[in-house]
C-alpha cells in the first residue's frame, strides 16, 4: 500500500507499483511516501508550488537528510541543462548530491543535503538584528558564490534568503541554482522583492543578481539600525517603503545600495564582488547615528551620486579608542603563532608507532592511524582526550586521512589501495560505520583531501593517477599526474584548484572542474612529501626530502619562489598556516618546530620550540590551539600554545 503525499487531497495512490514513485491518479502526480531516489526514501511533502514541489527524504546512514526537488513536467531537454549544476564547486554553494529524471513520469529532481540551522529567510522572519560585522560576512560569501558563478556563464536568476543556505555558525551556502538554467527568456516563476525589472522583463543577467543582493543587504541592514516603524507585512516589488529604507541610512551606505538596486542594469557595479567590497567598506565606519541621505535620493542614482558613493569608501574612518584596542587584542590573540608550548597530555592508545593525526576544523576531534593498522577517532576536551572509536579492517599500512570540513565524514586509505569513507554520529551515542568502500587505484593510495564544500574526495597514488570521488564513490574525474607517483595533495580554499606533489619533485597545479593542468612548480631538488594552501589561497608552503628536508614557499598564480626554508635536516613532520596566513608553523622529525612570519612578500623566521619528543606527524588545532604529535612510542603528545 502506498500513501500519496498530495497535500490538498491526501489519499492511497491507485495501479501502484515498486519501481514507480509518482502517485498514478489522474490529474496527481505527486510523489508516494517512501519512494526511491538514489539511496534515499521520500519521507513527506515540504513545500508545493506551481511547477515544483520539495520533498524530505532519508536514507539508511543515521541522521542523513535530504531534500528533493522535483520539477514537472519540463520542458524537452532540461535534464541535460541542469548537469553543469554538478560541476559547481565552491565553499558557499550549496553542492547538488544527485539529478535524475523519473523515467516515464515526466518529471526531473534534484537532490541537496537538508540544512536543519535553516536559512537567512529565519533571521528576516524573526526581525533579528545581526552585527554590522556578521552581514559583511555574509554578503561577502553570497557575493563569493555567485561571482563563481557568472564566470562559468550562470546566473542564479532567483536569489532570495530561502536560498541562502546556514550550513554552520562559520558559513552559508547558496542554493537553487537551477533557475539560471530554465530556457531562455523564461520569466521568474513568481515575482517578489528581490527580482530584477529587467528579469520580469524576461531578461536575465549578472546584474539581476546584483539586484537582488542588494535587496538582501537593504533588508539585513534596516533591521540592524535603530527604528520603531519595522512592519510585519511583506515587501511588493514596488513597494515605496524600499526608498523610504534607503533614506533612513547613513548616505554612504544609502547610495550603494541605491546603486545596487539601480532599474537601469547598466548602471549597477560592474560586479556583484566591487558591490560588496564597496558596501563592507561602508559598513565599517560608524553608523551609530543616522546621517539622513538628502530627501532627492533615487533607487537610479546619478552618475554623480555613484562618483560621490565611490569617493566616501576611501576615506580614513575612525573607530573609538576602545574598541581600536579590544580589536588589535583579538587579532594578536587569534594570529599568536606556537613560540611557546606547554605539555597537555599523552594519549596511549596504538600497539606500535603513530604515523598519521589529523584535527577536525572546529579542533573537537582526532583522528590517528598507526602501522597497528588501526586508525583512533578522539574527543579532545579540556586537555585530555578519551577514545571514542577504533576503526579496522586495513589489510596494509594506513597512509592517508582525511576530515570532511564539517567533521562528519573520515576518509581513510592506504598500501590496500582501498578507500574507505567512515560516516560518524555523535547521537544519542558516538557511532562510527563504514560508509563506503571504494576502489579505483591500481596499487597503494598515497594522498586524500575532502574539497571545501565536501563534494568531491581526491586521491592520488602510486599509480601516477589522481581520482575525485563525489561522496556516493562515483568516480567524477580521473587524469595521470606526476610521472613516478603521486605523494601528496591539497585543494585551494575556494575549491577550484587541486596541487598535487610527487616524486618526480614538482609540484603541478590543476583546475578540477575541467582537468586543466595551470602549469608545474620545478625548484624543489628532492620528492615532495606535504602540500599546504594558505587560508587566503595566495601561498603555497611545500616540502620535501628526508635527510636534507626543505620547505618552499611561494606564488601558485606567478610559480616565484619567496622562501626556500630548512631546519634541523630531519624530515618534516607535519605543517599548518595560521588563520590569515601570517605565519607557517612547521615539526622536524629532529623534536624541533620552527615557525615563519610571512609580512608581504618578506619571510621572517621565529625562535625554535624544543618539542621533547621525536615526532614522526604533526597537525595543530586553531580553534583550540593545541599541537598534536604522534611518535614512535605509540602514543600522541598534545601541546598547547600561549592563548
Amino acid at each position: 500500500m502506498y500513501v500519496c503525499l498530495n497535500p490538498i487531497e491526501p489519499h492511497q495512490a491507485i495501479d501502484q507499483t515498486e519501481h514507480r514513485r509518482m502517485c498514478q491518479t489522474p490529474q496527481c502526480g505527486f510523489l508516494v511516501q517512501r519512494a526511491a531516489i538514489g539511496r534515499w526514501q521520500v519521507q513527506r511533502l515540504v513545500h508545493h508550488q506551481k511547477t515544483s514541489d520539495l520533498y524530505q527524504a532519508t536514507s539508511a546512514i543515521p541522521g542523513e537528510q535530504v531534500l528533493v526537488k522535483v520539477i514537472r513536467n519540463p520542458t524537452p531537454g532540461l535534464l541535460s541543462s541542469l548537469e553543469p549544476l554538478q560541476t559547481l564547486r565552491h565553499l558557499h554553494i550549496h553542492p547538488i548530491l544527485d539529478i535524475g529524471q523519473l523515467h516515464q513520469e515526466q518529471a526531473v529532481y534534484l537532490v541537496e543535503r537538508y540544512e536543519a540551522a535553516g536559512s537567512l529567510a529565519r533571521f528576516l522572519k524573526r526581525k533579528t538584528r545581526l552585527p554590522l560585522m556578521a552581514i559583511s560576512t555574509l554578503l561577502s560569501q553570497v557575493a563569493q558564490a555567485l561571482q563563481y558563478a557568472h564566470e562559468r556563464y550562470l546566473v542564479h536568476g532567483s536569489l532570495q534568503p530561502e536560498d541562502c543556505l546556514i550550513v554552520n555558525s562559520n558559513y552559508i551556502q547558496v542554493s537553487d541554482f537551477y533557475h539560471g538554467l530554465l530556457p531562455e527568456g523564461t520569466y521568474p516563476a513568481s515575482v517578489s522583492p528581490y527580482t530584477a525589472p529587467e528579469h520580469i522583463q524576461g531578461q536575465l543577467l549578472p546584474a539581476s543578481d546584483q539586484y537582488a543582493l542588494a535587496m538582501l543587504a537593504t533588508q539585513l541592514i534596516h533591521l540592524h539600525l535603530p527604528n520603531d516603524d519595522i512592519r510585519s507585512d511583506p515587501l511588493s516589488p514596488s513597494d515605496d517603503r524600499i526608498r523610504q529604507m534607503l533614506t533612513r541610512f547613513p548616505a554612504p551606505i544609502g547610495r550603494i545600495l541605491a546603486t545596487g538596486l539601480n532599474q537601469d542594469p547598466l548602471a549597477r557595479y560592474p560586479t556583484v564582488l566591487v558591490f560588496t567590497r564597496e558596501l563592507q567598506q561602508a559598513l565599517s565606519g560608524p553608523i551609530q547615528s543616522p546621517a539622513h541621505m538628502p530627501s532627492g535620493i533615487q533607487l537610479s542614482p546619478s552618475a554623480h551620486a555613484v562618483h560621490d558613493s565611490a569617493e566616501h569608501v576611501l576615506q580614513a574612518r575612525q573607530m573609538p579608542a576602545l574598541a581600536r584596542q579590544v580589536k588589535i587584542q583579538e587579532n594578536q590573540e587569534n594570529s599568536l603563532p606556537p613560540t611557546q608550548l606547554a605539555p597537555l597530555s599523552r594519549l596511549p592508545g596504538h600497539t606500535e608507532s603513530v604515523t598519521l593525526v589529523r584535527w577536525t576544523q572546529d579542533g573537537q576531534h582526532l583522528a590517528s592511524a598507526s602501522l597497528d593498522r588501526t586508525v583512533l577517532i578522539w574527543k579532545i576536551q579540556q586537555r585530555i582526550g578519551t577514545p571514542l572509536a577504533t576503526l579496522t579492517g586495513y589489510q596494509g599500512e594506513i597512509s592517508a586521512l582525511s576530515w570532511s570540513p564539517d567533521g562528519s565524514l573520515l576518509a581513510t586509505a592506504g598500501k590496500d589501495a582501498a578507500l574507505r569513507v567512515w560516516s560518524l554520529t555523535h547521537s544519542p551515542n558516538f557511532a562510527a560505520r563504514v560508509d563506503a568502500s571504494w576502489w579505483g587505484h591500481d596499487g597503494p593510495i598515497t594522498a586524500l583531501e575532502w574539497s571545501p564544500n565536501v563534494a568531491l574526495l581526491a586521491s592520488g597514488g602510486k599509480d601516477q593517477m589522481v581520482r575525485l570521488w563525489d561522496t556516493k564513490g562515483v568516480q567524477q574525474a580521473f587524469w595521470h599526474t606526476n610521472k613516478r607517483g603521486v605523494t601528496a595533495l591539497s585543494w585551494s580554499p575556494d575549491g577550484q584548484i587541486l596541487a598535487t606533489g610527487g616524486n618526480d619533485r614538482q609540484v603541478h597545479l590543476w583546475v578540477a572542474a575541467s582537468k586543466a593542468h595551470l602549469g608545474s612548480y620545478t625548484e624543489h631538488s628532492d620528492d615532495i612529501h606535504q602540500i599546504r594552501w594558505s587560508p587566503d589561497g595566495k601561498l603555497l608552503a611545500t616540502a620535501s626530502g628526508k635527510k636534507k628536508a626543505e620547505i618552499h614557499i611561494w606564488e601558485p598564480r606567478s610559480r616565484q619562489c619567496l622562501a626556500q626554508l630548512r631546519g634541523n635536516g630531519r624530515e618534516i613532520a607535519g605543517m599548518f598556516w595560521a588563520k590569515d596566513a601570517s605565519w607557517l608553523a612547521v615539526a622536524f622529525g629532529g623534536g624541533i618546530l620552527r615557525c615563519w612570519h610571512i609580512v608581504g612578500t618578506q619571510v621572517l623566521p621565529l625562535p625554535p620550540v624544543e618539542l621533547g619528543v621525536t615526532p614522526i606527524a604533526m597537525d595543530g588545532s586553531l580553534q583550540q590551539k593545541i599541537v598534536a604529535i604522534g611518535t614512535g612510542e605509540m602514543f600522541i603528545s598534545l601541546q598547547q600554545w600561549s592563548k
